[in-house]
């Protein structure tokens, strides 16, 4: 070997080796939209608003219409109540008009019902069908009298006795009865035209039945029919048997 060649040779050997390339740095990855998790964790609604400005919704046109349908649904609804509150108030209306007229044709009719007149009942004081008020009335006057033989003989009461020795029930009966049949008396007040009427009617029957026993002609004792011949339709002298 010569000279040369070991120089050479030792001058290569002698020689650092040449650096080696720089590495590349990795490309960057993306950044993590408000829609993809990030390393650190799951997105937040706080980070969603934060990422994305907050924007108020509008109802649809769907939900417009669905809104318009629920108010013409109230509307209707509200004139239905309307509707049955003017009824009810209508109603009430009228049932106050017809108490208040009920109630005052109870007070006129109690003010105003024919009271039992002063003074004695016969030939000196006031008769029944003056009383009555039926003295150009005939046919209701003995009307009235023969329902009230019917009703003497249909209450129990004896014909054999005086009024005064009536069994009250009975009596009370009698002019009950006296009454249901003749509307005409319920213009008077209480019980009285009845009381009188079947005095009278007993009174008459009494001296009829007198007069036949004094002229020897047979009577009958039981069904009031024998009276004077015309039902009583002449007041006696209004004196009672004891």
């Amino acid at each position: 070997m010569t000279r040369n060649t070991r120089k050479r040779t030792a001058a290569a050997l002698n020689t650092d080796p040449p650096p080696a390339p720089a590495a590349s740095p990795p490309p960057p990855s993306p950044a993590p939209t408000s829609r993809q998790a990030s390393p650190a964790g799951p997105v937040t609604a706080s980070d969603d608003h934060q990422s994305e400005p907050a924007t108020e919704r509008r109802p649809t046109k769907k939900a417009r219409l669905s809104m318009k349908e629920q108010m013409a649904l109230l509307v209707r609804e509200l004139e239905e109540i309307r509707g049955s509150l003017q009824v009810a108030e209508e109603s009430v209306r009228k049932y106050r008009k017809y108490k208040s007229m009920y109630v005052k044709e109870k007070i006129t009719q109690t003010t105003h019902l024919i009271p039992h007149p002063e003074g004695e009942r016969g030939r000196k004081g006031w008769t029944i069908r003056k009383a009555l008020q039926l003295e150009g009335n005939t046919d209701l006057y003995l009307t009235i009298l023969a329902s009230v033989r019917e009703v003497i003989t249909a209450a129990g009461l004896d014909w054999n006795r005086t009024f005064h020795r009536q069994e009250s029930a009975h009596l009370a009966d009698c002019f009950h009865l006296i009454k249901e049949q003749n509307s005409y008396l319920k213009k008077f007040k209480g019980d009285w035209p009845a009381c009188e009427l079947v005095i009278s009617c007993m009174q008459n029957k009494r001296k009829t039945r007198n007069r036949k026993r004094n002229s020897g002609v047979p009577h009958h004792n039981s069904d009031g029919e024998d009276g004077d011949g015309n039902g009583g339709g002449d007041d006696d002298d209004g004196e009672d048997d004891e």
